[in-house]
């Protein structure tokens, strides 16, 4: 349908809205009070006030709009206004971490104005033990402790090949060291006229006719059931190690947790809530499982056990 053309000219300059200040009561927006209502949203306001004046619990108030247009402004201060009115200040609400299950944090409700103080206190928690606990591994009476522990695993260690040693020699072979790769290990080898000789090399004298077959093949049986026995120790020094490891990592932990449950008393004392308790139980535990977040270099691993790096900053969770 063609438009209709009217016959009214516009000026070029009525093309543009101009404001007649002449219009206006105030001489500069100085003389102005600002407003106090939000422009514009008067729905949004009237829905919000009345999702926040809901008693019941489950609810939920869901705000959006584009980035800059003064949404939390907006929200902070239609919530001091509720406050105001009702005459009821809201409890500091806090998610802590949840250490059993990482993705389902804990909400702590607390008095208004506990909430800073319990993430202060937590702070300062934190800074307190990254200070001590490398004090409290660096105390003489722990490095003693922990060298008991190792001297032990010497010990029994050195008494494993002692005794394979003493059977060796009773059966005609020696004990040397091997280098394989970057580790020595030690290898069981015949003494062919006193000498300490590879079995390999026994195998070419043979066939060079230089030494009996018949001596050889029971050499041979002897070096297997003997080889077998290193491997068996071997193996029994492994689980003596992890023994060791286990032992040490307990002695750490078991260390770490009466020092930092001492610290975290007042604390318990303070907030007085199942939910804090537990809260703060399980960081103490957590921490003295992951003790190597507070040594300022990389604890060295036990040979084959490599350390895994820490990304971020591990104390974010606590």
């Amino acid at each position: 349908m063609p438009l209709k053309k009217s016959g009214r000219k516009v000026k070029a300059e009525e093309l543009r809205w101009r404001l007649d200040q002449k219009k206006l009561s105030f001489k500069t927006t100085d003389d102005l009070e600002p407003l106090s209502e939000i422009i514009g949203q008067k729905r949004g306001v009237d829905a919000f006030k009345f999702g926040a004046g809901m008693e019941s619990t489950g609810y939920n108030i869901f705000v959006t709009g584009p980035a800059g247009t003064g949404r939390l402004a907006a929200v902070k201060k239609l919530l001091h206004e509720i406050s105001d009115n009702s005459g009821k200040v809201p409890d500091d609400l806090c998610y802590v971490n949840n250490f059993k299950t990482p993705d389902e944090p804990v909400l702590i409700r607390f008095r208004a104005g506990q909430g800073k103080k319990f993430k202060k206190d937590m702070h300062d928690l934190v800074e307190t033990l990254k200070r001590e606990v490398p004090r409290l591994f660096e105390g003489q009476d722990y490095i003693n402790r922990k060298k008991e522990i190792m001297e032990e695993y010497e010990r029994k260690g050195k008494g494993f090949f002692k005794e394979l040693d003493k059977k060796v020699r009773n059966e005609g072979f020696a004990l040397v060291d091997v280098q394989v790769g970057q580790i020595k290990r030690p290898e069981v080898v015949p003494l062919i006229d006193g000498e300490p000789t590879h079995i390999d090399q026994v195998e070419q004298m043979v066939e060079k006719g230089r030494f009996p077959k018949e001596e050889y093949e029971e050499i041979k049986k002897k070096h297997t059931v003997l080889r077998s026995e290193i491997e068996q120790i071997f193996l029994e020094l492994r689980e003596l190690q992890k023994e060791i490891q286990q032992n040490t990592e307990e002695m750490d932990r078991v260390l770490f947790i009466s020092m930092a449950g001492d610290l975290i008393l007042p604390l318990k004392g303070r907030y007085k809530s199942k939910k804090v308790e537990a809260f703060l139980s399980g960081a103490v535990e957590d921490m003295s499982e992951n003790l190597q977040i507070f040594m300022s270099a990389q604890p060295e691993p036990f040979a084959g056990m490599p350390v895994m790096a820490i990304k971020g900053n591990p104390f974010d969770i606590y």
